[in-house]
C-alpha cells in the first residue's frame, strides 16, 4: 500500500501537468530544403512567406489533427 500511494500521487500529477499543456504550440520539423509537392514554403509574388508551408505533408498533417481542431498554417 506504502508504494502504490505515491504511484498514484505521480499519475495524477502527470495527468494535470500534460492538460496544462493542452494549449500550448505543437512543433512539426520538415525539411528546410522543400521537397514539393510534399513540403514547400508558400510564395507572394516569387518571394517566400515566414511560416507559410504547404503541400502534401501539410495536408496530411492538418487532416490527422482537424478532429482535435488543430491546425497548420
Amino acid at each position: 500500500m506504502a508504494v502504490l500511494k505515491p504511484l498514484l500521487v505521480g499519475m495524477i500529477a502527470a495527468g494535470l501537468s500534460s492538460s496544462l499543456y493542452a494549449a500550448e504550440n505543437i512543433a512539426i520539423c520538415e525539411d528546410g530544403a522543400e521537397w514539393p509537392p510534399f513540403h514547400y514554403i508558400k510564395r507572394d509574388a516569387g518571394k517566400k512567406v515566414p511560416g507559410a508551408s504547404e503541400g502534401y505533408s501539410v495536408d496530411v498533417i492538418n487532416k490527422n489533427f482537424s478532429r482535435d481542431s488543430i491546425f497548420l498554417f
